[in-house]
């Protein structure tokens, strides 16, 4: 027998260096088998064959991309994974696994692997040209997809490894990151470098006792961390070989798992939990003949909750196979420690521990006999190994907890991540943890429970999927096995329980599959069992049961129950449900005050039935109240009837005798006292004075308030007594004076005599904010996320809004001489003790144990009411608006528009909404002149001044508690992340107002009202128009100020640089990512660079920062005519769109906003069929559009295809701007042209599977385009067999000459042939050719039925050569020919139409339609329009007005790679080509199939 080998790692290697030793020194020695079926063997790969494979990865990578960018491995389960993943390691390049979506389910798979993309900042995919297919058809659905770089290692080329350079990595260097497996709607992903796998592995090595003699099986997913980790990168550290069966084949048959291994002679190998009890219930007798699992050395169990029955079952089923009774090793891991933590040696006995359930969900843990009713088995999950710690902690105290409580489990050591993936926060939050009790740290929060016990860890459940029910913990596993094990029909391990908000309190609710052959069962019968079960076992209801078809429960992609996905299916209503049973809802509070009524309804809404359902015989015990619902109701009780009764009395009360006996009782009445606090007329008596000059009535008013404040009645929307509560207002209520102002009263509600009514106003409050997202209940809920308390205002709360406020509006009045338009503080009063303590005794009782602490730190300080005026009514706000809208498009069934949303706004309150916004604007713009920012980015969207709840439809706002004087923001960081948050927050508030946002409509309706017709108003909708106004603002109202303004703040205001140069980095995150603030801002105003993503530092040249006119709009501007296909889907003749539409006029027709910059398009009163007919008359339409390019504040101009003699045109239009000052500087854009055109080339040869070298190319067309494209293309590109030149027959002599060059100079080497074209057709020779290029502006010079199978056909731009409509039917019916145009180049970073400027009533909509043809898709744009841009920001993209030289056209190719442009993918016109098409069109004209 061969000694066992052991690899010592060397110190500092990596596990490049790991597996470049191997295949040096065992190059032959098989790794990885694969059965592709579950049985067959179907591929292998040794170490030399490993290496190799990610050598050629790698150098690929290397080729076009830096070291640390992002690459997602797309695959199917198999050995092209684990070579990708390699090869990614080989290049330097961080690798994200991911699996591909799948079609049968991509309502659930696709949003996750969309925002894995957006986290990670992914721009390279490796995978088979397979699932490319595949992901090609979805990008409709995923178009960032399509914006990333794709290389199929599947096809690489030959000897590609030959360039592999050996990358700079270390230990520190991240390796990849690993997205945590769930459903949550953006993963997190964990970053992971080569220190953390190699230590990990040798954790795993030392547990597993792996050698160079063990054998692997494994089905596990490789984009999981365990199989990752554990079976692919282990066998690559250790040694060992390891089989490979698909998670699909073992799903389908499990015991191929258990034969695989019977047959390879595995010693290691494992899986989660569901894995072995699915083969104890799976695998019959009959199946098991034959095994012989005697080698199983090392069987582990991880990645979800270890059942101690399950291993008992399986090594019962499975002893006769020679299965060792130690073989099953439960483990302790999770992503954000590599993989993992604790685990037990080979040989040692497994430990189970029965425990006090009752005990264990207050967090204790009370041994008890095995076999004790209400105990739990709790498995031993081992020890940490080598330098890793494992703590037990009390999380809220954050202090060490003793063998007897259960705690978080807090880990450190090497293997620890460094953090997740761009969250600074959350990775500081739970990867910086430190010990209160000791200081020590850094320790990594796992966020699951647990305790020690003899330096053993046993796990006890997770704190996020803790389900708390009136202040008790319950774990959501151990209620899905009592249901699970209540009635035989329910499918073991597929149940997921959670709780939902009722709007007064959690329920439970269990989603549970059933049996196949169970579905007929009666599921009254099933309810009924597990309710029973439940309640006998954890003492709550079971409030709603749902059972689902078998297979259809969510769950990831290592078998695990997806719990929040299960939810959110639920709450959508998209599960397969066989049956749901819900318990009786409790009815509406009675309006009869009587004892008895009151009693009943209390009593049915705590045990939730109906009032009618509560039999009077039965004591309060047998009617189903449990211990904590008592409590509430004694509470209640006491309170509003003096009744005292202990516990024991109350619930051996029949329900009959103790309405008698209620029956004599009357509601108590009481008033508590309070002091005063705060005071306008003592704290702030300039404003006092002004205030009561300007509004006498509020003295009177404040005089009283001042005497006794008003308890708002508790019917949730009221109006009487001149105070009123409008819909939606829950936390203030109002007080009307003259005219429109109001007094505010906010914190009133701890008053409230009725408890009943105390609970209906919460329930009001906290509801409509937080019923979608509550992890525990409502009361909870918002103690966790604001750290406030729900129904009051405390003292420190009320005095810090009553200080600022009033400073602020000091400010105000010295500056401006009158309050803001603002909430003006008057009074705050302290509530009494005794008023305090009857709050506290009815909230405290709701609570649980961490809640609970939050509330009563919250309450230390007291509680307060503030009172406050406002200059007019705080309603409508904009929420309210959309809100409005929103239940008014339900009514009416019209999907968010019926002829409400503005039109609504504006017939109701009467209100002009430029006007409005302006209002808004302007405010805000007073409010920074002041020194102060309206929001606050520590609680972003949380209270925010400018956010929709705040903003007011009469211009107003309605909250100070966000706003932050800027002398608070020492930090540049801070101070431009402040202003970049507002800016979008507040250009969010005007888009809910004018497009209703919020409820998910952002369409404007057609036809929109009169009013609303307005060229400029879809420019009101982008956060550039905000700035744009906002300056303005800023410019006029500082005028006269007699403070001085914070020097960042006057920098912003006077600068002349355009919006995207000042926000280049920051402002697309937040204009294409929606409300949300980037981790960290930039300097705005040194932003000079920009290639601070691409390219080497030693290459890199910075961008020339361009000086603006005051009335700024664009950056650069691209000319162009008016094509015949544009004309054609509008409808319109030349002369109607130039009369009717441009008005005789060069007019901005729609402005892209690129990561450069922002580029204009116009359009000259000139259709591109008369260009060539009057030359001045171009000439002087150029001229006009240079002149309104200029005024635009454009500093280059493109032709956009305008000169196609570019020689001739190009000197008359120099002549004719000889000496003109102002005028931008102009740009044929042949050379960007050229080099879109010949990357379009490229991209059209893979598409077809073609290499140039086979092909014989013909060229229409050599003018200065055509010249251009054909020389930059055998400059760059490896040379055709054959050319064909065809121009018409004025152009032969420079035909010939064009000829020697290529010869001569490009040293050509193919035959080169000239052709003449006489007529308007291409003679027969040019059909010859097996690619075509088209380069003239003659139109349909090709017969599209004449061409031959399997030719490619490039086409410069419209007019096209062929006929578009008939080029698209042949590829669709035949598939054998290729047609694409070649003028658009697509880029890594979205391409937005923020602007679009209108003409006239009724053209709107065609217009926007046709200027698709000049913006195709999402991510493209032409490349003739992208050249003003480019040459504007580039000193080394010049401008050229004429033939380009190849030294101009070599640069600007290299530019547009260095800046990572890609050709379009195929497409003619409006029509991109289908990529299904496409392939079947490769696979028959393909290199290979020819």
């Amino acid at each position: 027998m061969k000694p066992q080998v052991v690899v010592r790692r060397e110190p500092g290697s990596t596990f490049v260096d790991i597996l470049r030793r191997r295949a040096l020194e065992q190059p032959s020695r098989r790794v990885f088998t694969l059965l592709e079926d579950g049985e067959t063997e179907t591929r292998h790969l040794d170490f030399a064959g490993l290496d190799q494979r990610a050598r050629a990865i790698a150098a690929t990578l290397q080729r076009s991309a830096t070291a640390g960018e992002r690459a997602l491995l797309l695959y199917p389960f198999g050995l092209d994974y684990a070579a990708a993943f390699f090869g990614a390691l080989y290049a330097g390049v961080v690798a994200v696994p991911v699996y591909p979506p799948d079609p049968s389910r991509l309502h659930r798979t696709l949003p996750r692997l969309r925002a894995i993309v957006q986290d990670a900042q992914a721009t390279l995919v490796l995978t088979t040209h397979a699932i490319r297919e595949l992901v090609d058809g979805l990008t409709s659905h995923a178009p960032e997809l399509a914006a990333l770089r794709w290389v199929a290692t599947d096809a690489l080329e030959p000897d590609s490894e030959r360039t592999w350079r050996p990358p700079e990595v270390t230990a520190s260097t991240p390796a990849f990151i690993q997205y945590t497996s769930g459903s949550t709607a953006v993963p997190k992903g964990v970053r992971l470098t080569h220190g953390n796998l190699l230590h990990n592995s040798t954790i795993i090595q030392r547990a597993f006792g792996s050698t160079e003699d063990s054998v692997g099986v494994s089905w596990l997913p490789m984009y999981h961390d365990m199989g990752l980790i554990g079976c692919v990168l282990q066998p690559v550290y250790a040694g060992f070989p390891i089989v490979l069966l698909p998670p699909e084949s073992f799903l389908q048959k499990p015991v191929r798992w258990l034969r695989a291994i019977s047959r390879y002679r595995g010693t290691l190998s494992g899986g989660p939990n569901f894995a072995f009890d699915l083969c104890a219930r799976k695998v019959t007798p009959e199946q098991r003949v034959g095994l012989d699992l005697s080698s199983w050395s090392y069987a582990f169990n991880a990645a979800e909750p270890v059942r101690a029955d399950t291993l008992e079952r399986f090594t019962r089923t499975f002893a006769p196979t020679g299965l060792r009774s130690d073989a099953l090793r439960p483990l302790y891991g999770l992503a954000e420690a590599t993989l993992m933590v604790t685990g037990g040696f080979q040989g040692t006995r497994r430990t189970v521990r029965t425990v006090d359930g009752a005990a264990l969900e207050s967090w204790w843990v009370v041994e008890l006999p095995e076999g004790t009713p209400g105990s739990r088995r709790l498995v031993g999950l081992g020890r940490p190994w080598l330098d890793e710690q494992v703590l037990i902690v009390d999380p809220v105290t954050r202090t060490r907890c003793s063998s007897d409580r259960v705690g978080e489990i807090w880990v450190s050591g090497p293997s620890v991540a460094q953090g997740y993936w761009n969250r600074t926060e959350e990775s500081e939050h739970t990867f910086g943890a430190m010990r209160a009790d000791t200081g020590d740290g850094r320790w990594l929060r796992t966020g699951d429970l647990g305790f020690l016990q003899e330096g053993e860890l046993f796990f006890a459940g997770r704190i996020k999927d803790l389900i708390i029910i009136r202040g008790r913990n319950h774990y959501p596993q151990d209620l899905e096995r009592t249901v699970e094990e209540s009635h035989p029909a329910l499918r073991p391990g597929c149940g997921a329980a959670f709780s939902v908000d009722s709007g007064q309190e959690e329920r439970l609710v269990v989603v549970q599959e059933v049996h196949r052959d169970h579905e007929g069962d009666s599921p009254e019968d099933i309810t009924h069992a597990a309710r029973q079960s439940v309640a006998a076992a954890h003492g709550i209801h079971l409030d709603t049961l749902v059972l689902v078809r078998h297979g259809t429960m969510p769950k990831t992609s290592s078998g695990k129950i997806q719990r929040s996905a299960c939810k959110q299916d639920y709450l959508a209503g998209s599960l397969e449900i066989l049956h749901t049973a819900r318990l009786a809802p409790p009815r509406a509070e009675s309006t009869d005050a009587s004892p008895s009524a009151f009693l009943r309804e209390q009593l049915a809404r705590l045990i939730g039935i109906a009032p009618e359902a509560l039999d009077p015989r039965l004591t309060l015990a047998e009617l189903g109240l449990d211990s904590m619902r008592q409590l509430e109701l004694q509470q209640l009780l006491e309170d509003r009837y003096r009744l005292t009764l202990r516990g024991e009395e109350l619930l051996s009360h029949p329900l009959g005798q103790l309405l008698e006996e209620l029956g004599t009782r009357k509601p108590r009445a009481e008033s508590g006292p309070f002091s005063i606090a705060w005071d306008v007329a003592r704290d702030a008596p300039a404003l006092w004075r002004h205030l009561r000059e300007a509004e006498p009535w509020v003295a009177e008013e404040l005089e009283r308030m001042k005497r006794d404040i008003p308890v708002p009645p508790t019917n949730g929307t009221f109006d009487t007594e001149g105070f009123f509560r409008p819909q939606g207002h829950f936390r203030s209520f109002y007080r009307r004076g003259p005219g429109e102002s109001v007094l505010a009263i906010k914190g009133a509600e701890v008053r409230c005599e009725d408890q009943s009514g105390f609970f209906h106003l919460l329930q009001q409050r906290l509801f409509e904010r937080f019923a979608k997202h509550s992890v525990t209940n409502t009361l909870e809920y918002f103690l966790i996320q604001e750290r406030k308390v729900p129904g009051a205002v405390t003292l420190p709360e009320a005095l810090t809004e009553a200080q600022r406020a009033a400073e602020l509006q000091g400010r105000f009045l010295e500056e401006f001489h009158e309050p803001g338009g603002l909430p003006l503080p008057l009074l705050v009063v302290r509530w009494s003790e005794e008023v305090v303590a009857r709050f506290r005794s009815r909230l405290l009782p709701l609570l649980s144990g961490f809640t609970l602490t939050i509330a009563q730190n919250e309450l230390r300080d007291g509680l307060a009411c503030y009172v406050y005026w406002f200059p007019k009514a705080p309603f409508p706000r904009v929420s309210h608006f959309a809100g409005t809208l929103a239940q008014e498009s339900q009514r009416t069934g019209s999907g968010g528009f019926s002829n409400t949303r503005l039109v609504y706004a504006t017939l109701k309150h009467n209100l002009d909404p430029e006007a409005v916004v302006d209002s808004w604007v302007r405010l805000t713009a007073r409010m920074l002149l002041l020194g102060y920012f309206p929001s606050d980015i520590q609680h972003f969207k949380n209270g925010q001044c400018i956010e929709p709840q705040n903003v007011l439809l009469n211009g107003t706002f309605a909250d100070l508690d966000s706003v932050i004087p800027m002398r608070q923001l020492g930090s540049d960081r801070e101070f431009y992340a402040s202003f970049l948050a507002m800016l979008n927050l507040l250009a969010h508030t005007v888009r809910v107002f004018l497009t209703a946002e919020s409820n998910g409509t952002t369409t404007l309706p057609s036809p929109f009202p009169q009013q609303f017709q307005r060229p400029d108003f879809l420019e009101m909708l982008s956060v550039i128009h905000i700035w744009e106004r906002l300056k303005v603002h800023l410019r006029e109202q500082r005028q006269g100020l007699r403070g001085t303004l914070d020097p960042r703040l006057e920098e912003l205001v006077s600068s002349r640089l355009s919006f995207p140069v000042l926000f280049e980095k920051v402002l697309f995150s937040l204009y294409y990512a929606g409300p949300t603030l980037p981790e960290s801002a930039v300097h705005l105003l040194s932003v000079a660079d920009v290639y601070n993503d691409v390219g080497g530092a030693g290459e890199r040249k910075p961008a020339r920062q361009v000086e603006y006119s005051a009335k700024l709009s664009v950056d650069a501007a691209a000319l162009a005519t008016l094509p015949r296909a544009f004309l054609e889907q509008l409808r319109l003749t030349p002369r109607e769109f130039i009369r009717d539409c441009l008005h005789g006029e060069a007019s901005l027709v729609s402005v892209y906003e690129t990561f450069l910059g922002r580029i204009g398009l116009i359009v000259l009163p000139l259709e591109d069929a008369g260009l060539y007919v009057d030359k001045q008359r171009t000439v002087d339409a150029v001229v006009r559009g240079l002149e309104e390019a200029a005024r635009l504040g454009a500093d280059t101009v493109s032709l956009t295809g305008l000169v196609p003699s570019a020689t001739d045109y190009g000197r008359a239009l120099v002549e004719a701007t000889a000496g003109r000052s102002g005028l931008p500087r102009l740009t044929t854009g042949h050379a960007t042209t050229a080099a879109c055109f010949v990357m379009m080339v490229e991209q059209v040869l893979r598409a077809g599977g073609r290499r140039l070298e086979d092909e014989h190319v013909a060229l229409l067309g050599a003018g200065s385009i055509g010249t251009a494209i054909l020389r930059l293309l055998l400059r760059t590109l490896p040379h055709p067999r054959s050319l064909r030149l065809c121009d018409v027959p004025a152009r032969r002599e420079y035909l010939l000459q064009l000829t020697e060059e290529l010869v001569t100079e490009l040293r050509f080497q193919g035959k080169v042939e000239v052709t003449c074209i006489s007529g308007n057709t291409a003679p027969d020779e040019v059909y010859e050719a097996s690619v075509l290029l088209s380069a003239t502006s003659a139109a349909n010079l090709l017969d599209v039925d004449k061409l031959r199978p399997g030719t490619l056909v490039v086409d410069d731009s419209a007019p096209h050569c062929f006929d578009p409509r008939r080029a698209i039917r042949r590829f669709q019916e035949r598939r054998d020919v290729l047609f694409t145009e070649a003028g658009a180049i697509r880029s890594h970073r979205p391409v937005g139409e923020i602007r679009e400027i209108t003409f006239a009533t009724g053209w709107d909509h065609k217009i926007r339609a046709a200027l698709k043809l000049l913006h195709p898709l999402d991510d493209t744009l032409m490349g003739c329009v992208f050249s003003s841009i480019l040459s504007s920001r580039f000193e080394d993209a010049p401008c050229l007005v004429g033939t380009p030289a190849p030294r101009d056209l070599d640069l600007h190719y290299r530019k547009l790679r260095e800046l990572r442009f890609e050709a379009a993918r195929l497409y003619i016109e409006d029509y991109v080509l289908d990529e299904d098409l496409v392939a079947m069109f490769r696979a028959r004209f393909g290199s290979g199939s020819r």
